[in-house]
């Protein structure tokens, strides 16, 4: 099973997502799936030129467009899409999340229980 990783809808309206070329959008959407299976970094370019389906010539320019973009920065010596933390989210993994979520809808059917019990 993959990694996730947030995408938001507001994308659609940002100018500096929306005025990519075709091309680029899509390498940079590819470099962020790229970043959530190498655990919050891009790998060498070798894997990058692999994963975008080019040469490396061509995944070279590709990355370095999106770093004059904003989009890709340097942190502490790696490669990452900017703001890669406010993707990724807490670190809750599946089984916390479907725990609260059971606990949740637990918590609500024992609430109603007790109302209707406390109607005269």
């Amino acid at each position: 099973m993959g990694r996730w990783f947030k995408f938001y809808e507001d994308c659609v309206d940002d100018p500096q997502i929306q005025k990519l070329s075709p091309e680029l959008f899509k390498s940079w959407v590819n470099l962020l799936c790229l970043t959530a299976k190498y655990d919050g970094f891009l790998p060498d370019l070798s894997d990058i030129s692999f994963a975008l389906r080019m040469p490396p010539e061509q995944a070279e320019k590709a990355v370095m467009a999106l770093v004059k973009e904003g989009l890709l920065v340097i942190e502490n010596s790696v490669l990452v899409p900017d703001d890669w933390a406010g993707r990724v989210g807490p670190n809750v993994n599946n089984a916390k999340r479907q725990k609260r979520f059971r606990d949740n809808k637990k918590a609500k059917l024992l609430n109603a229980k007790h109302e209707e019990q406390a109607k005269p």
